[in-house]
């Protein structure tokens, strides 16, 4: 699938300086020293779990360009990075609901800042369990997961359950993820929120119903270039070498939307940059 994008990011020429991470030594202390760090980049404030719009705009400030379209079903994954002639670039599948889509771009994020590290055929368990670290500290900083145990620690199981839903709905985040913290804390906690997490979900969007919810070319745009502001300017340098059919190739538009609609609304949102 990356490979439809070679051309595009061959062509843009725009350099940039991008951070890298290095650490010693992939230790606990490292991945919560790491992660905020990234979470002060991307405007985090308190000690509070991302929403999904900041957590794009973590990968703006770290230079890494988000494509969201739809996966061929062959791909089993929320969200993937890889490099595209130097470009840093994750790919979100527009059917993950946004609930899900955090933690596996924060940790595709973490991976993109390490783009140095070589694995072994492409796999490092050592490499994935820390940037798991991070992105685990990134979107539960330790001041809030103490904060949500102390609130249900000692009650019965039914009020845990119900009290994490009310945490999990205002804050929008997967019940799975804070349960596997709060077990850092206390390893013998076992609260099984399987069935809660399922009906959470029910309640929040996947990214795809977000872009598209009123099959409006404008508001895709004005979303898109949101979300994605970096992948959206190298299609903006190039939309006017860019066919119809090949922009909604590009954008995962093409059975969704209008794709010359929206390249009209692109070269409007390019006029009023200039």
């Amino acid at each position: 699938m990356a490979t439809a994008y070679a051309h595009l990011f061959k062509n843009d020429a725009n350099s940039s300086i991008l951070p890298v991470l290095r650490v010693h030594d992939r230790t606990d202390v490292a991945a919560k020293k790491i992660a905020a760090e990234l979470r002060k980049r991307a405007g985090i404030g308190q000690d509070l779990p991302p929403d999904y719009e900041h957590t794009f705009s973590l990968l703006e400030q770290l230079g890494i360009k988000v494509i969201i379209r739809y996966f061929p079903e062959k791909i089993k994954a929320y969200a993937f990075y890889t490099k595209i002639h130097g470009h840093r670039i994750v790919f979100v599948n527009n059917s993950t609901n946004i609930v899900d889509l955090i933690f596996p771009v924060l940790h595709e994020a973490v991976h993109a800042i390490r783009d140095e590290i070589q694995t072994n055929d492409g796999f490092d368990t050592e490499e994935e369990n820390f940037c798991d670290k991070v992105a685990n500290y990134i979107q539960f900083p330790d001041e809030y997961v103490h904060m949500i145990y102390d609130v249900i620690n000692g009650l019965s199981v039914g009020v845990q359950v119900n009290r994490l839903k009310t945490f999990g709905k205002k804050y929008g985040h997967a019940l799975f993820g804070i349960v596997k913290q709060i077990k850092t804390i206390d390893p013998d906690f076992n609260l099984r929120i399987g069935g809660a997490d399922s009906n959470l979900k029910k309640g929040f969007h996947t990214i795809g119903d977000i872009l598209f919810i009123d099959n409006d070319p404008r508001d895709y745009v004005a979303k898109i270039s949101k979300l994605s502001p970096l992948f959206t300017n190298v299609i903006l340098n190039q939309i006017d070498s860019i066919t119809n059919r090949k922009l909604g190739e590009m954008l995962g538009i093409e059975n969704v939307l209008d794709a010359k609609a929206v390249k009209e609304e692109l070269v409007k949102l390019k006029s009023m940059a200039a």
